[in-house]
């Protein structure tokens, strides 16, 4: 799948148009990682001279263009770049979807899918500019989640007030059997929050009362956020972009992350935390790259370090976990590779691979904080 697809399934619009089948793309098969599979993050993968061409693409100190963020430590290595120069470099910034700015230089330098590129590069600013994605209709995975019930909790989030765990549902229960975590964070209670995923349209984050959230929430001073997309859509979408919630956000895993870094690093290290989170928990079974070990993380695509996984897998919502799950671990079949486990970024994504997959699964805070302090 080439990135103007990829553009096209996660923000739920369109590329060029066939008579019969509507919108429609031809697929291309790329050697990835040494063989040859379907993969839908593929063109962050490749190495050809495209990704230079990028004018949002990442940068060293001394303006080298790098691979994007998704890039695995592998992969980083084949090319020549060590974990320390990457980590070393202040100017370096992740590179998501929503940065396209529709420009399709990267599609003149595709040489998997010249043909493709020639009838795309006309039509893709108008297609896949950001002004256009805020206009476009809701798309297949914006269907499967119903706006409505975020308005539904807009009165639980009324009633919060000070430092507060925002936690996925079902979580509140491991939350309150942890007291002593809450204590570290300083927060003062715990709410289950329904809040829009990233991959969510503009068009579909146009219908919400984004306003309304952020006032509700306006008592609060700072918000402890599980889940990577409740806290891209609270920083991103509410406070940034209707300026509507004065607290800070931040994800709560990555707090820990860092109390447990400066514990065991010197003060003054600069590092990357994809790196280093291979290092300091060996008794997790992380290791670089990770699958030697049998283990993969599942992403939910707000926070894109792979920790040095070859496999970047994304589950996106619960619609589609499973289909995508039970493609994933049919791959792995075909490689000749079984997972002994496999942590979970979603909550959602891990009740559903627990059901398909013989492995132990687990969620990512739980094997994070249990395992590790």
């Amino acid at each position: 799948m080439s990135l103007i697809q990829k553009i096209s399934s996660t923000l739920g619009i369109s590329g060029f148009k066939s008579r019969i089948q509507g919108w429609v793309f031809k697929k291309k098969l790329l050697k990835f990682s040494g063989r040859f599979r379907w993969e839908p993050e593929a063109c962050f993968y490749c190495p050809e001279m495209c990704r230079f061409a990028c004018p949002v693409a990442e940068t060293l100190r001394d303006n080298t263009v790098t691979p994007r963020g998704k890039m695995s430590l592998l992969h980083l290595a084949e090319r020549g770049f060590t974990p320390e120069s990457v980590a070393g470099g202040p100017a370096q910034r992740l590179w998501f979807l929503e940065q396209c700015t529709g420009c399709g230089r990267c599609t003149e330098f595709c040489v998997h899918e010249n043909d493709v590129a020639t009838q795309l590069r006309q039509a893709r600013a108008e297609h896949f500019s950001r002004e256009s994605v805020r206009l476009s209709p809701a798309g297949s995975l914006t269907e499967q989640v119903d706006a409505r019930e975020v308005g539904r909790s807009l009165e639980a989030l009324r009633a919060l007030e000070g430092v507060v765990v925002l936690c996925e549902p079902g979580r509140r229960e491991w939350w309150l059997a942890r007291p002593k975590l809450l204590e570290e964070l300083g927060a003062t209670s715990v709410c289950e929050a329904w809040l829009p995923h990233r991959e969510w349209s503009w068009g579909k984050l146009s219908e919400l009362r984004i306003d309304e959230i952020g006032d509700a929430l306006s008592d609060c001073t700072q918000l402890w956020v599980e889940s990577p997309d409740a806290a891209w859509f609270l920083a991103k979408a509410v406070k940034e972009e209707r300026e509507a919630l004065g607290a800070e956000v931040r994800l709560v895993w990555q707090r820990f992350f860092a109390e447990m870094a400066a514990r065991e690093l010197p003060l003054g290290t600069s590092f990357h935390e994809s790196y280093f989170l291979s290092r300091l928990f060996p008794r997790l079974g992380y290791s670089v790259p990770m699958y030697e070990r049998g283990l993969l993380p599942f992403h939910s695509g707000w926070n894109v370090h792979d920790c040095g996984g070859e496999g970047h897998y994304r589950l996106a919502h619960p619609g589609n976990a499973r289909a995508i799950g039970e493609r994933f671990l049919a791959d792995l079949v075909k490689d000749g590779r079984a997972l002994d486990k496999i942590v979970c970024q979603s909550w959602s994504c891990m009740e559903h691979l627990r059901g398909i997959s013989e492995a132990k699964v687990v969620y990512w805070l739980d094997e994070l904080f249990d395992g590790a302090r």
